[in-house]
């Protein structure tokens, strides 16, 4: 297919295009080094996840390790989404995903530095959530004429558990107690520049030349954005499968495989020289 045709199915179709497996061949060629490290980790990720299983199913469900299982299921189909976006070059779609791993890691960091705070934690931050739910029906009940919509509103708000005391525990305050305050800002990075609308996370979609002046819109995969998007996707499974291993505390081959990887992945991410590099 010429670059004239992907381009047209490319405009009339976005990111459903069925053209799209050709470009992602092309993504996949030109990180394939990031990309092993990605589909290596996934297969350790697996794998602990049922070792995870494995412990949690004789535990209650209110236990560290049920609730760190959990969290695991929900980092791995959030990393695998964020591979296969990455696949079709949606990196802003994709680094969604990857903060919210990171997310899921704090909890678990925490889950295993001080089990019986964290699930209060939970508990809380769950019941400031419903608070939020609360004040926001109350505000639109209060602007509507009535109606359906005002009583199917008002029926869910008497359903609404009582107004939880106190302040819920901030995603900065997770990572600390769950030993990964240095990953909070890649958290805030992520944020900031993908997660919510700003100026910065809709400049993915202007096309600029070589000296950063405006001159068109990308309206088809963020190439230029693959690496480090990648990077991010692994770095935070990384992290969150190192805490995994240490709240289920069942030694396993794959520890070392994981270790391996991190070092793998410091010298393709630039973190540190090629072993050859260093040696010279």
């Amino acid at each position: 297919m010429t670059e004239e045709e992907l381009e047209a199915s490319l405009r009339a179709y976005g990111f459903l295009a069925a053209t799209l497996p050709e470009i992602t061949s092309a993504i996949r060629r030109d990180h394939a080094a990031m990309f092993g490290v990605a589909d290596e980790l996934n297969l350790i990720g697996q794998r602990q996840l049922h070792r995870g299983c494995d412990i949690a199913i004789a535990k209650s469900e209110l236990s560290p390790e049920n609730i760190g299982v959990r969290l695991l299921m929900r980092t791995m189909s959030h990393f695998q989404g964020a591979i296969i976006l990455i696949d079709r070059g949606m990196t802003v779609e994709a680094l969604t995903l990857v903060r919210n791993c990171h997310e899921n890691a704090f909890w678990i960091g925490a889950l295993h530095r001080d089990p019986d705070a964290t699930i209060k934690a939970f508990r809380h931050a769950e019941a400031k959530s419903q608070d939020g739910l609360v004040g926001a029906l109350q505000r639109i009940i209060g602007g509507i004429d009535e109606g359906e919509l005002k009583d199917s509103f008002t029926s869910l708000l008497a359903k609404a558990p009582p107004k939880s005391p106190g302040l819920a525990p901030t995603v900065e305050t997770l990572a600390k107690s769950g030993g990964l305050h240095p990953n909070y800002a890649f958290y805030k990075q992520i944020s900031a520049g993908f997660a919510h609308p700003s100026l910065q996370s809709i400049d993915r979609y202007l096309a600029k030349d070589a000296d950063g002046h405006w001159e068109g819109f990308v309206l088809g995969p963020d190439i230029d954005g693959i690496a480090d998007a990648l990077s991010l996707a692994c770095h935070a499974l990384l992290s969150t499968l190192a805490a995994f291993a240490e709240l289920i505390s069942a030694p396993n081959e794959d520890d070392q495989n994981l270790f391996n990887l991190y070092q793998r992945y410091k010298v393709l991410a630039g973190i540190e020289p090629p072993a050859s590099s260093s040696a010279a």
